[in-house]
């Protein structure tokens, strides 16, 4: 986030001038030091971005972006709750976009691109995810790409059957476990007996804590 440009927002939303003024002495004056493995780096000064944590971080990052938030609701692509069109949610660097179509989501997604080419901010596309709602009756077809910075966007969520059953998913889960569990034995299948049982105290024992785990094996 580009703090010239954060000001210059401020200006142009009609905000008092001696509160600009605050931030931007803030801005220039405040410094910073990494601690890591028990020692400290020297004090220096970061211009851009919002402070991780900073009380103030979550409502400048809102004003800076609000203007993104505008264009996604005037184009009028969205969910319609009591005839408004909804579209997006989103708080500090949180943003979700709520659409009926993969298309109309491409859309909204290039106007996010165009709006971070203008403003400094890059979007973290590991981080981006893509959930699709199926009505009952609806056959699951193939799903269209999403895209995002030149990066194609996975779907993820539970497979659910139109009985509202997740039988469908943990069946692929089964299926994708006992691949894994071929791939071990095949690679450990010649090792010590001591170092597999290491490897299985180390890394297998933890799972048994898991609720998730404690909450298959009541059903």
């Amino acid at each position: 986030m580009n703090l010239g440009k954060l000001l210059d927002k401020k200006v142009t939303k009609g905000v008092d001038r001696r509160i600009i003024e605050t931030l931007q002495y803030w801005f220039e004056v405040r410094r910073f030091k990494i601690k890591w493995s028990g020692y400290f780096s020297e004090f220096f000064s970061v211009l851009i971005g919002v402070q991780q944590g900073g009380v103030l971080s979550p409502s400048l990052f809102n004003l800076y972006a609000d203007d993104l938030n505008l264009r996604l609701s005037q184009t009028g692509l969205g969910c319609f709750i009591g005839g408004v069109c909804f579209n997006n949610l989103s708080y500090a660097d949180d943003l979700v976009i709520l659409v009926p179509t993969v298309a109309a989501l491409n859309h909204l997604l290039s106007i996010c691109d165009e709006f971070a080419s203008t403003n400094d901010i890059v979007f973290n596309t590991a981080k981006t995810l893509c959930i699709a709602f199926i009505p009952r009756g609806t056959p699951l077809k193939h799903i269209p790409m999403a895209w995002l910075s030149g990066v194609s966007l996975p779907f993820v969520g539970s497979m659910v059957a139109p009985t509202l059953i997740d039988e469908l998913h943990f069946k692929a889960l089964s299926r994708s476990l006992g691949c894994r569990a071929n791939l071990l034995i095949r690679k450990f299948g010649g090792c010590d007996p001591s170092v597999r049982c290491f490897l299985f105290r180390a890394y297998c024992t933890p799972l048994y804590g898991l609720s998730f785990v404690q909450s298959l094996s009541v059903m």
